[in-house]
């Protein structure tokens, strides 16, 4: 006590390492939750497509969860933590929303009682320990530095950077889908790879995977490139799976 109140600026310059620790110790019930909704998966009899869907959704949400649990403890471990304020709040608030989504996905199943209550706690408890790193993090422990407002990007048809694929629906560019230019594109990428889709309505529900890295998607604008899709919940396509652009993490359902 009497260090700090010599040095009240000592408890904050410990505070990124005790969030990072927490966050750690987070990572292996997430690690656990995982474990146990794959164990439920193959070893549950009985089990519908939407019962079994939503548990892939989970094991997916978990694993999205550890890379930005990881992510937030790599960002706390630089010099000045503080100047990635804003990217620790999103991948912290990220981790929680996952675990809210993941039980979503058993909203509409007939056991979703009996399914949810195996692993429910074990959720519940993570979005806690998240939220506690939150708190942690906003209440000046690692305080705020604001960036310089962005410029607004400029068109589309002005971007200096090269475009790397094209995709068209009349069959002019190097693919006909925004999916097959997506997978065609390299994994982990340590430059942009810029895919310029023309103008056209593009009926897919496309998933990045996570290796995808520094992809640009490029269209000819507001009304012009549009790209839609129609699953729901009433079709048994959970929340999760729902999005018309989502990451996944690639690993198969």
């Amino acid at each position: 006590m009497e260090y700090r109140r010599m040095c009240p600026g000592l408890a904050s310059k410990y505070v990124p390492k005790i969030i990072s620790t927490a966050l750690n110790q987070t990572i292996q019930h997430v690690s656990a939750a995982s474990s146990s909704c794959s164990n439920i998966r193959k070893r549950r009899r009985g089990l519908g497509q939407l019962e079994r869907q939503a548990l892939a959704d989970c094991i997916d949400l978990f694993d999205s969860t550890v890379s930005e649990l990881a992510g937030a403890v790599h960002d706390l471990s630089i010099v000045h933590p503080e100047q990635r304020y804003r990217d620790l709040q999103t991948l912290l608030s990220g981790a929680m929303t996952n675990q809210y989504m993941c039980l979503d996905g058993f909203a509409f199943s007939k056991e979703k009682d009996v399914i949810r209550e195996l692993f429910e706690g074990s959720v519940v408890n993570i979005s806690h320990l998240v939220s506690n790193s939150l708190v942690m993090l906003r209440q000046g422990k690692v305080p705020v530095v604001d960036r310089p407002t962005r410029q607004e990007a400029p068109p589309s048809h002005h971007f200096s950077t090269p475009v790397n694929l094209t995709v068209a629906k009349d069959g002019t560019g190097d693919f006909n889908t925004v999916e097959e230019a997506i997978t065609a594109s390299p994994n982990n990428s340590s430059t942009r790879f810029v895919i310029y889709v023309n103008a056209g309505a593009y009926f897919e529900n496309i998933e990045i995977v996570r290796k995808k890295t520094n992809l640009i998607l490029l269209g000819d604008g507001i009304g012009q490139t549009l790209v839609k899709a129609a699953r729901n919940v009433v079709d048994s396509s959970a929340t999760f799976r729902s999005a018309t652009f989502g990451e996944s993490s690639g690993f198969p359902n």
